[in-house]
Protein backbone atom coordinates (compact mmCIF):
# COMPACT_ATOMS: atom_id res chain seq x y z
CA UNK A 1 0.00 0.00 0.00
CA UNK A 2 1.36 3.52 -0.61
CA UNK A 3 2.82 5.85 1.99
CA UNK A 4 2.88 9.38 1.13
CA UNK A 5 6.55 10.49 1.54
CA UNK A 6 6.80 13.88 -0.78
CA UNK A 7 6.37 16.29 1.25
CA UNK A 8 4.21 18.59 -1.67
CA UNK A 9 1.90 15.57 -1.91
CA UNK A 10 1.72 15.87 2.07
CA UNK A 11 0.71 19.23 2.30
CA UNK A 12 -1.92 18.38 -0.42
CA UNK A 13 -3.16 15.17 1.97
CA UNK A 14 -3.23 17.39 5.09
CA UNK A 15 -5.53 20.31 3.44
CA UNK A 16 -7.44 17.84 1.64
CA UNK A 17 -8.93 15.96 4.79
CA UNK A 18 -7.04 13.51 6.58
CA UNK A 19 -8.04 10.90 9.26
CA UNK A 20 -6.28 9.66 12.25
CA UNK A 21 -6.43 5.95 14.09
CA UNK A 22 -8.99 6.93 16.23
CA UNK A 23 -11.46 8.62 13.49
CA UNK A 24 -10.44 5.76 11.14
CA UNK A 25 -11.77 2.79 13.97
CA UNK A 26 -14.93 4.25 14.03
CA UNK A 27 -15.01 4.64 10.67
CA UNK A 28 -14.86 0.95 10.24
CA UNK A 29 -16.12 -0.20 13.41
CA UNK A 30 -13.46 -1.99 14.97
CA UNK A 31 -10.84 -0.95 17.79
CA UNK A 32 -7.93 1.47 17.52
CA UNK A 33 -5.44 -1.51 18.05
CA UNK A 34 -6.99 -3.65 15.39
CA UNK A 35 -6.22 -0.36 12.99
CA UNK A 36 -2.32 0.20 14.29
CA UNK A 37 -2.41 -3.85 13.14
CA UNK A 38 -3.43 -3.06 9.87
CA UNK A 39 -0.71 -0.10 9.64
CA UNK A 40 1.73 -2.67 10.62
CA UNK A 41 0.92 -5.18 7.86
CA UNK A 42 0.50 -2.38 5.15
CA UNK A 43 -3.25 -2.95 4.53
CA UNK A 44 -4.55 0.58 4.65
CA UNK A 45 -3.58 2.87 1.88
CA UNK A 46 -2.75 6.68 1.76
CA UNK A 47 -0.45 6.78 4.62
CA UNK A 48 1.44 10.14 5.66
CA UNK A 49 3.71 9.52 8.55
CA UNK A 50 5.07 12.19 10.45
CA UNK A 51 7.73 10.77 12.80
CA UNK A 52 5.57 8.56 15.45
CA UNK A 53 2.38 11.15 14.04
CA UNK A 54 0.40 8.56 11.47
CA UNK A 55 -2.80 10.24 9.41
CA UNK A 56 -4.69 8.58 6.48
CA UNK A 57 -5.57 10.84 3.17
CA UNK A 58 -8.84 10.75 3.55
CA UNK A 59 -9.64 10.45 -0.19
CA UNK A 60 -7.38 7.64 -1.03
CA UNK A 61 -8.84 5.60 2.48
CA UNK A 62 -12.90 6.62 1.19
CA UNK A 63 -11.86 5.16 -2.35
CA UNK A 64 -10.41 2.01 -0.57
CA UNK A 65 -13.66 1.23 2.13
CA UNK A 66 -15.94 1.98 -0.75
CA UNK A 67 -14.05 -0.56 -2.37
CA UNK A 68 -14.19 -3.13 0.05
CA UNK A 69 -17.81 -2.75 0.68
CA UNK A 70 -18.94 -3.35 -3.07
CA UNK A 71 -16.26 -6.78 -2.88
Amino acid sequence: MATITDPTEKRTALEGGTYDVPDLAALMKCSTRHVRRMIDAREIPGLIRFGRLVRFHKGIVDEWLAGKVKA
